[in-house]
């Protein structure tokens, strides 16, 4: 008995900063990659990202000229001081070494609060050295932002329920990371809302129970109801721009389109206009999207939507077929459609069209 309660007031306790020395060769390693792989000319969503990064810079984010929201701010706003002092671009490149060294950080101290440092530090070095992490950290694109923030709020939320001071802080900062997540994947919007719905639920539930000494979901409950009003600021600017309410993105319906492809050679992933009308594999999406494109940005998104809900409709057991390949990029970058795949995870072969 008093060996596991001491090893469990270990396992609560903060980490040392020495702890964190332990982890300093994975900083290293992800500024190498940056280093050696890192790019002088921008590849796929890399403009866009210092094309809102300089919007900023001047006062608006949408171009004056058009509506242009298919990102959330959260990865320009990191740019846009890089861009008004017009640092090169290999600096802000480093920062995603940077930013996946704190995720790491925060992976190793939310495994802390439940197991012994040797099983931490190893999760950790792991979770660093996933090859999914490391594609993307020569790129200026958000995977590595992403994946600090959702490290970061992990831990802070984790930490409500273990007895130790600074409760407010850690909500505080959770409701910061999970808001600051929406901002840079703008699905997390829905997710957020969601959550809070169950959370709400699920506290109403356990009052009428009267069990209200033991409502686990207020937590969840504020954590939630904060980052919206984060976010808030946002939304009222799209709201100005668009007329509508919680609108986040104008790129969801594309997103969900290519999802919801009713061709059993195509695995739900994303494409481009242009990839369609020069790559034969993708013909015959060529009639929709000459309808659609015509449409201001907008409308094109709420006709992508209706289409791709008519394809869930139509095609149900595709679109589960779709999602879990869909869950498969997520985790290990692979399949593709029209792709080769070999056993590597995180590095496709691609044809070229």
């Amino acid at each position: 008995m008093r060996h596991t309660l001491t090893g469990a007031k270990e396992q609560s306790r903060a980490p040392h900063i020495a702890e964190y020395v332990r982890l300093l060769p994975l900083l290293l390693a992800f500024t190498v990659i940056v280093i050696l792989f890192a790019k002088n000319d921008l590849e796929g969503d890399e403009g866009r990202y210092l094309m809102f990064a300089e919007n900023l810079t001047h006062g608006f984010y949408s171009p004056r000229d058009t509506i242009n929201l298919w990102n959330g701010p959260g990865y320009p706003l990191v740019l846009a001081p890089f861009v008004a002092f017009n640092i090169p671009l290999i600096v802000p490149t480093l920062a995603n070494a940077v930013f996946l060294f704190l995720g790491v950080a925060y992976v190793y101290c939310t495994l802390r609060l439940y197991v012994r440092k040797s099983r931490a530090l190893l999760a950790a070095y792991l979770f660093g050295l996933y090859p999914a992490n490391l594609v993307a950290l020569p790129l200026l694109v958000t995977e590595a932002l992403a994946a600090f923030l959702v490290c970061g709020y992990i831990y802070h939320f984790a930490s409500l329920f273990v007895r130790r001071p600074g409760v407010r802080r850690h909500l505080l900062l959770a409701a910061f990371y999970l808001a600051y997540l929406a901002l840079t994947k703008v699905l997390f919007g829905y997710v957020i809302a969601g959550l809070l719905v169950v959370a709400a639920v699920a506290a109403i539930w356990a009052v009428i129970r009267r069990r209200g000494n033991r409502i686990g979901a207020l937590p969840m409950l504020a954590v939630c109801a904060l980052a919206l009003v984060l976010c808030l600021p946002y939304l009222v600017y799209t709201r100005s721009l668009t007329g509508k309410v919680f609108y986040w993105s104008d790129a969801g319906g594309s997103s969900l389109y290519w999802m919801s492809t009713p061709y059993w050679d195509e695995l739900g992933d994303w494409h481009t206009n242009r990839a369609v009308f020069e790559d034969p594999s993708l013909e015959e999406h060529r009639g929709v999207l000459a309808q659609i494109l015509s449409l201001d940005s907008v409308e094109r998104d709420e006709a992508f939507k209706a289409r791709a809900l008519e394809n869930i409709v139509r095609h149900p057991a595709k679109f589960l077929y779709n999602w879990a390949a869909n869950v498969g990029r997520l985790l290990f970058n692979f399949p593709y459609s029209h792709t080769p795949q070999r056993s590597s995870p995180g590095f496709p072969v691609k044809v070229a069209a």
